[in-house]
């Protein structure tokens, strides 16, 4: 079973079907941008570290960490 979590790179969150369609809910604008290349080997916690102050909410955060951890169930 794959662990789904803030462990993984982004490349691997948007690879998944699972994890892709959590970060479509939250953060479509990430999901859709012609960088995201770039960022495919940061682990989602190095982007949320560097992309998250003041352009993602900690409530944001919050819930995309919480919908990864489901997944795992």
């Amino acid at each position: 079973m794959k662990k789904y979590g803030f462990h993984m790179t982004v490349g691997q969150a948007l690879e998944d079907p699972r994890s892709r369609a959590v970060f479509q809910k939250y953060l479509p604008k990430l999901v859709q941008h012609p960088m995201v290349h770039m960022a495919k080997g940061f682990k989602l916690e190095e982007l949320v570290q560097y992309a998250g102050k003041g352009n993602i909410s900690a409530q944001t955060i919050a819930a995309i960490r919480t919908e990864l951890e489901k997944l795992n169930l």
